[in-house]
C-alpha cells in the first residue's frame, strides 16, 4: 500500500489527542490517499463533529469521499 505509512503515522498522531480536528482531517486524507473510502469517511466525520459545522477544505473531502464511495447525489449535498 503506497499511503500505508501516511495512514500509520496519522493514527499515531491521534494519540492521546483525539480531540484535534485536525489530526483527524489528517488521517482522513491519508486514507483517502489509500482507497480506504470508508475509513476517511469516519475520520472525516469525526473532524466535524469536532469543528461543530465544518470547514471548507472538510466539506469537499466529504464530497470527494461521497463521490468515490459512487454516492455523487450525496456528494453534490457537501
Amino acid at each position: 500500500m503506497l499511503f500505508g505509512h501516511a495512514v500509520e503515522l496519522a493514527r499515531a498522531s491521534l494519540g492521546d489527542l483525539q480531540d484535534l480536528a485536525d489530526r483527524w482531517n489528517t488521517l482522513g486524507l491519508a486514507l483517502y490517499c489509500s482507497e480506504d473510502y470508508d475509513g476517511t469517511w469516519m475520520a472525516l466525520q469525526k473532524e466535524y463533529e469536532l469543528r461543530g459545522e465544518g470547514d471548507a477544505i472538510n466539506w469537499l473531502c466529504l464530497a470527494l469521499t461521497e463521490h468515490a464511495r459512487g454516492n455523487d447525489d450525496r456528494a453534490l449535498d457537501w
